[in-house]
């Protein structure tokens, strides 16, 4: 078998167990031995440890196994390639069919996309019968009621019961914090296909209908909040499930089949509950104090769940957290359940808290994403990594905070209501440190795109919370490093949105060279490539005016460069050359890698339209050059993928072919993996099959001239609604 002879390595295992234990949620290498000895294997924790470090590595395999079974069972390890690569590390070769078929959840990419089950969960069970039910028919189901009364602990429940009736996997979207367009095509790659260039709605929901139309998927849409859009999923078949959670019960489209409205726990639940927390005896001693705590609360299991883990946690009698209940009880503040003050339940617990953890708590109340990084966090409070992780720990223990993927958590959306009027300036504040920090030091990562993705909303939330005269400041440190980010990733609507707030208040607070980088930057840039190119002329001059007021070179010269582009689109070519060539040297003088490069493209075009190829070829040759130098890896093969599809339509002009065909090949396959704007796509895919066509090889020619004509309508849904 492949792989059994290489030599294992101490450090290579040591990484592998840890990746896997971290990802299985076992947060120490006690806990680990803990669950280890319920299934009969006890070693001392010192043990763990060397393993962890590299000075030792288990040998018997029976013990490899059933650590391997904790990480499936944890989805700590999610495939048989996984599981083969731990097992090969501790030089025990691969996986058996035997032992294959006896681990469990050793899917082969089978998506499963479901949170972990939740602990303790208790009762529903006639609710759960009936959703499975509605659900092995092929219905689409709604699950609605109160927040926090457990939709989506019902909706986790539920799906991990039926992996084994959906072959093709489980699907779960949080509707409240995803995109139509990002389930789709995250639908879509769950079936094989990559249609993210895809960018009108209609044709991207038309693919995925297409492409589930024989699979079996559970989809589940947790968090529903209205119809809109709703009909780009929901399918026209019945070979899938759908299951939708929401608090609206009048959610108006007829393709639901059955609503089931969940109510708050029975007494009887909520006694249960309190059972499998604090333990059968504790629990039938003090039945009658949770009678009056389950009246208090209405029943509600967010509510109960926050009450049994602080009693739990600080062991303490439900008779005394009653106690501080009613004496912390106020006004209903923002939320209630008919008659109940949730309010109280949350201000119990969190009156528990030591100061540190109150912070933690409240600034996590600043993100306005689905989730948070533990980092993002502790820079607010100022604190370290690991007290981060031990605070956000007891904040797990009281159900305060839940844990997301990685090194994320988030917030239930009652918590956030609770925390909201207890954030500070200063927290805000120094949010907006952190993000202009983490936008600069993660420019040269690799993974930049991704990373500054996931924290895209938290972002975009920030900058609207310090739009204020005295927070000012913040927020345009932001937006000068983000509204170039917005743009390379397509999000134009909100650099227009965001944009327009940004150049009205820097006006109003007198911030000229705020003024000037949105002018020159964000709304040339996106002016331009939306067919507004006179709107984009008329901010580029007044940003020009502006730079030449204050006397700042780099913005004066910025502003040329930008202005020399635009008026080369509109044909003004010996203005746009005085322009350009009064920015290039500029550059030069301080080695700008990044606008030598801008300013010698913009050239190269320029002279493609005096009909000077061989002056156009110099340009791009120094644009490529320049490029080369660019730290920024997503910045570099962007601009590397343009540069090199011009210099296969030169070599096309100039006849020559295999060079021609060379640089158009490295130009798409650039495109591609930067998903950079299908309008560079469109000139790779036609310039390509037009020298297809030259050289009589008509079928390349029509596969790229079609793939041109598909990037044409993706490409006409980029604009944002004028």
């Amino acid at each position: 078998m492949a792989g059994m002879d290489r030599k294992p390595s101490n450090l290579e295992f040591a990484r592998l167990f840890k990746k896997y234990r971290l990802r299985s949620e076992i947060e120490t290498l006690t806990e680990l031995g803990d669950i280890l000895a319920m299934e009969g294997i006890v070693y001392d924790d010192s043990l763990y440890t060397k393993w962890q470090q590299g000075t030792r590595t288990p040998h018997d395999r029976r013990i490899l196994c059933s650590i391997l079974t904790v990480f499936l069972n944890r989805s700590g390890v999610r495939t048989l390639q996984e599981a083969n690569t731990f097992l090969e590390s501790a030089g025990q070769g691969f996986l058996t069919d035997r032992e294959i078929s006896e681990l469990p959840h050793l899917n082969k990419s089978i998506p499963f996309y479901v949170p972990r089950e939740i602990s303790h969960f208790t009762g529903r069970t006639s609710y759960q019968e009936t959703v499975v039910k509605h659900l092995k028919e092929g219905n689409i189901v709604l699950i609605h009621g109160q927040a926090g009364v457990g939709k989506t602990a019902l909706a986790i429940s539920i799906a991990h019961q039926m992996k084994a009736f959906f072959p093709d996997g489980i699907l779960w979207y949080q509707m409240d914090c995803s995109s139509m367009m990002d389930i789709l095509s995250s639908i879509a790659i769950a079936c094989g296909e990559n249609i993210s260039k895809v960018q009108d709605l209609s044709i991207r929901s038309s693919i995925v209908r297409s492409l589930t139309a024989k699979k079996q998927f559970l989809i589940v849409l947790d968090n529903v909040s209205s119809e809109k859009n709703l009909e780009y999923i929901l399918p026209n078949n019945s070979s899938s499930g759908i299951l939708l959670t929401s608090q609206q019960p009048a959610i108006s489209t007829n393709q639901i089949d059955e609503r089931i409205n969940l109510q708050a726990f029975t007494f009887e639940e909520t006694s249960e509950f309190f059972e499998n927390v604090i333990g059968t005896v504790q629990s039938n001693e003090n039945s009658k104090d949770i009678e009056k705590l389950y009246l208090l609360t209405g029943g509600l299991p967010l509510a109960i769940q926050v009450a049994a883990k602080h009693i739990l946690h600080h062991n303490t009698t439900i008779g005394e957290f009653l106690k501080l209940l009613l004496s912390e009880k106020k006004t209903l503040k923002a939320f209630t359940y008919h008659d109940k003050n949730i309010h109280a339940v949350f201000e119990a617990s969190f009156s528990k808290l030591n100061k540190i953890e109150k912070d933690i708590l409240v600034s996590a109340g600043v993100f306005l994403g689905k989730d948070f990084s533990l980092e993002a966090v502790g820079s607010i409070n100022n604190i370290s990594a690991s007290e981060t992780i031990e605070h956000l720990r007891t904040l797990w223990r009281f159900s305060l905070v839940e844990k997301s993927v990685g090194r994320r958590y988030r917030i239930h959306p009652l918590v956030k209501i609770f925390v909201a009027p207890k954030i500070t300036m200063k927290m805000r504040i120094n949010c907006g440190i952190y993000f202009e920090s983490f936008l600069k030091n993660n420019d040269l990562n690799p993974d930049y795109l991704n990373i500054v993705n996931r924290d895209f909303e938290n972002i975009v939330g920030t900058i609207n919370s310090l739009l204020g005269p005295k927070e000012w400041q913040h927020a345009a440190a932001i937006w000068t490093i983000f509204s170039i980010f917005m743009w390379h990733t397509g999000h134009l609507e909100e650099i227009e949105e965001l944009g327009n707030k940004i150049y009205n208040l820097s006006i109003k607070y007198g911030d000229t060279k705020t003024t000037i980088h949105t002018c020159i930057q964000p709304f040339c840039i996106l002016y331009y490539w939306t067919d507004r190119v006179q709107k984009a002329r008329v901010f580029t001059e007044k940003g020009l005016d502006m730079a030449l007021i204050i006397n700042d070179d780099y913005l004066i010269n910025m502003a040329r460069m930008r202005l020399g582009r635009v008026l080369l689109g509109q044909n003004y070519l010996n203005k746009s050359l005085k322009l350009l060539n009064e920015s290039r040297k500029y550059f030069l003088k301080i080695k700008d890698n990044e606008n030598l490069m801008n300013t010698h493209m913009y050239l190269g075009e320029l002279r493609l339209r005096k009909n000077n190829v061989d002056e156009a070829l110099k340009n791009y040759n120094l644009a490529s050059e320049y490029c080369e130098k660019i730290m920024i890896t997503y910045v570099k093969n962007i601009f590397l993928g343009i540069i090199e599809l011009n210099l296969g339509m030169i070599y096309f002009i100039k006849k020559n072919l295999i060079r021609s065909q060379e640089h158009y090949l490295i130009g798409l396959h650039y495109c591609k993996s930067s998903e950079e704007n299908t309008g560079n796509s469109i000139h790779g895919y036609i310039g390509y099959g037009l020298l297809n066509e030259s050289i009589s090889d008509f079928d390349s020619a029509s596969k790229y001239f079609l793939k041109a004509q598909k990037a044409i309508g993706v490409r006409k849904t980029r604009e944002p609604k004028n």
